[in-house]
């Protein structure tokens, strides 16, 4: 039986009232409308949020567990229809992600105590209309929450371009609100970037300019503020650039490795 979800503007918590999961596709929501064609699960095991949406290549989820909440945001008020639920649905939601020439999608994740941030993506699909921009949900405390800082001052979850240039770079903040603790910084999968792009990885706070793609993780303490910013860099490989390299940023308590 279909049902109709109510939203109010702003963030609405909804659940899965099916005994069976939900494939997010079932939510008759359009691109482009005041309904975000994404929600967030919370997740236990790091105290933060997987991303659940059908984009290919972007959602840690495609389908909504049985029984389980998730968020959802919409611009105003507005009713989703979801369908019905049924025995063929199971799997349907492996959608491949085909990546063009210049296309690639970087992972950053973040991880202090027992908390991590593992959904925020940075990346170029040229084959999509638009740029794909999440928004980034309200952190849960204690959390180290990583996003994407764009001059309008919104701040993503996820940012990938539908319009590819020679350089690309994305400011990030990781925030946490665990004064002291120890951060590690990944970019855990640069094998979609083009083998003719290198991955720099620009700590603002040192300075420090490091090569991604032998960079396993790269720590620092947080500071009493919490907030630490970072510039994810891809450019097409230059003799120049191949000669920087990440040997000199072990210092001061900070490790790259």
């Amino acid at each position: 039986i279909d049902f109709s979800l109510g939203l109010e503007r702003g963030w609405n918590m909804a659940g899965n009232m099916y005994d069976a999961d939900l494939p997010w596709s079932k939510l008759s929501i359009t691109p482009g409308e005041p309904v975000r064609d994404y929600g967030f699960l919370y997740n236990k095991a790091t105290n933060n949020y997987d991303l659940i949406t059908d984009i290919p290549g972007l959602g840690t989820q495609t389908v909504i567990p049985k029984n389980a909440g998730f968020w959802i945001k919409s611009d105003q008020k507005r009713t989703v229809t979801v369908k019905a639920v049924g025995t063929t649905d199971a799997g349907a939601e492996s959608v491949a992600l085909e990546l063009g020439d210049s296309d690639f999608l970087v992972p950053i994740v973040a991880r202090a105590d027992r908390c991590a941030d593992t959904m925020s993506v940075a990346g170029v699909l040229t084959s999509s209309p638009d740029d794909i921009r999440i928004e980034n949900p309200p952190a849960v405390s204690p959390y180290v929450d990583v996003y994407f800082v764009r001059q309008s001052g919104e701040r993503l979850a996820c940012d990938v371009r539908s319009a590819a240039a020679e350089t690309q770079s994305w400011d990030f903040v990781v925030a946490t609100d665990l004064p002291g603790a120890k951060v590690e910084l990944t970019l855990p999968d640069l094998s979609s970037v083009p083998a003719d792009k290198t991955v720099w990885l620009l700590d603002q706070a040192s300075g420090k300019r490091l090569y991604a793609r032998t960079l396993s993780g790269y720590g620092y303490t947080a500071d009493g503020k919490g907030l630490r910013k970072f510039t994810l860099e891809v450019a097409p490989k230059s003799a120049a650039g191949l000669a920087i390299t990440a040997g000199s940023a072990g210092q001061s308590g900070e490790r790259a490795s």
